[in-house]
């Protein structure tokens, strides 16, 4: 037991590994070995045929497994009783069987879950259910998400903040003071549109229905606007909003022109002191070249008999008058003046 066995070792048939043994890499584990639970096999390892792997162990990216002198059905198996990381070479002849709780993975410089799986958004792989734990591949970066599940949309990428306030944020859009940014479609913060290339200033993602999974929603603005990469985690004016059920009500069933606000209360992120200013939020259309929705959180709605309401220090409203307009108001600013680049979220 608790052992390290170095790379390159050979161990031959009826071999015997003891609970919580560290196979190092390039290992060759010959024909009917028993490999005791806790067990972790690192790159490179090559298991032969009936072997048992026992449950609780990790099969990382890189090992082989049920090769060798098996290859028709009749002639053994590897049973499984561990995770299986992304990567491992695994023969239609293995058999998973036991209990495994997967833990987080990586391919192609992406995260999801080490069997292939995807989350519905970051904070479903920060806080996951039965049978998931948030290890190995961790902290903030580009994941692949599934917000309405296997066999619906196609999975897509996202940048997930796994630190702050906590973590399990994920990055919706991110408009910037690019081209690509004087688009009217990233007015509607929540849409469907897909737009631009995350890591690459202005973009978008899907973000209906993580938009209405969602409990919080957020909104950060660079101390330099002319930030590019919005793949970080730390923002110089940075605030959280609870999602009530009658916001999430305003945004899944946009109005047009004067609807009726929803409350909301929002909070400083590095204090977590309730803002003061952001009261209510809203998400619809106008008329003229005003297309919508659009987004506005501020407090009082009918200023200036506007259907957004004010523009006032903490807050946010994104708006676009067609497109070559820039687009979100930096409200957070203190002169509360002129556009700036700002990143949304939801968790």
């Amino acid at each position: 037991d608790d052992f390290t066995m170095g790379a390159n070792s050979r161990l031959w048939p009826f071999s015997t590994f003891g609970d919580a043994v560290t196979v190092g890499a390039n290992v060759l584990v010959r024909d009917n070995a028993d490999i005791n639970s806790g067990v972790t096999l690192e790159d490179g390892v090559i298991i032969y045929p009936d072997t048992t792997i026992g449950d609780g162990s990790t099969v990382r990216a890189g090992v082989t497994v049920g090769v060798g002198s098996c290859n028709s059905a009749g002639c053994g198996h590897v049973s499984i009783g561990g995770c299986l990381d992304i990567g491992a070479d695994v023969s239609p002849f293995a058999i998973m069987e036991g209990s495994c709780n997967e833990n987080v993975g990586i391919l192609n410089g992406v995260r999801q879950w080490a069997d292939g799986t995807y989350a519905a958004s970051c904070n479903d792989y920060r806080n996951p259910g039965a049978g998931y734990l948030y290890t190995g591949e961790i902290g903030s970066g580009e994941y692949m998400v599934d917000p309405d599940g296997p066999g619906g949309d196609d999975a897509f990428k996202v940048y997930c903040d796994m630190t702050t306030d906590g973590g399990g944020w994920t990055q919706i859009q991110y408009l910037g003071m690019d081209n690509e940014g004087y688009n009217r479609d990233y007015a509607s913060v929540f849409s469907t549109t897909v737009r631009g290339t995350l890591g690459a200033s202005s973009y978008k993602v899907d973000g209906s229905q993580l938009v209405q999974q969602a409990q919080e929603l957020r909104y950060s603005e660079p101390a330099n606007s002319g930030l590019i990469d919005a793949r970080v985690d730390a923002w110089t004016y940075d605030y959280r909003c609870d999602l009530s059920a009658d916001a999430r009500s305003k945004i899944a069933n946009p109005g047009f022109q004067n609807q009726p606000a929803a409350d909301v209360t929002c909070y400083h992120m590095s204090s977590g002191l309730v803002a003061s200013n952001p009261r209510k939020l809203n998400y619809q259309g106008w008329t003229g070249c005003w297309t919508g929705p659009r987004l506005w959180i501020g407090y009082d709605e009918r200023a200036n008999s506007s259907y957004h309401g004010d523009y006032c220090v903490d807050c946010v409203v994104t708006w676009k008058c067609d497109n070559g307009t820039r687009g979100t108001y930096s409200s957070t600013r203190s002169n509360t003046s002129g556009a700036g680049a700002t990143a949304f979220w939801v968790r």
